[in-house]
């Protein structure tokens, strides 16, 4: 089966932060099951200064931080221990 290079979620309004947060959590559960199909599994937030945040889920070293994520606060510190 053939490798799909990269999927991507991007959620750009800044004001749904408790959304972004569960999508996060979710996204990363994903990639634990299905991850070895795609080269990255990536969430992507715009904030409100069009500032781009990524998180690739796909590796496991992020993955396991984010499947924790209970608020926006704590996702917004792993978006702020990337930078």
């Amino acid at each position: 089966m053939a490798k799909i290079e990269e999927l991507i979620t991007e959620i750009s309004d800044a004001r749904l932060r408790t959304e972004i947060a569960r999508e996060a959590v979710g996204l990363a559960r994903y990639a634990e099951k299905h991850g070895d199909a795609f080269g990255r599994i990536e969430l992507i937030v715009v904030g409100p200064r069009n500032e781009i945040k990524r998180l690739d889920v796909n590796r496991e070293s992020i993955r396991e931080k984010v499947k924790p994520i209970t608020s926006p606060a704590h996702l917004d510190a792993l978006f702020e221990g990337q930078a």
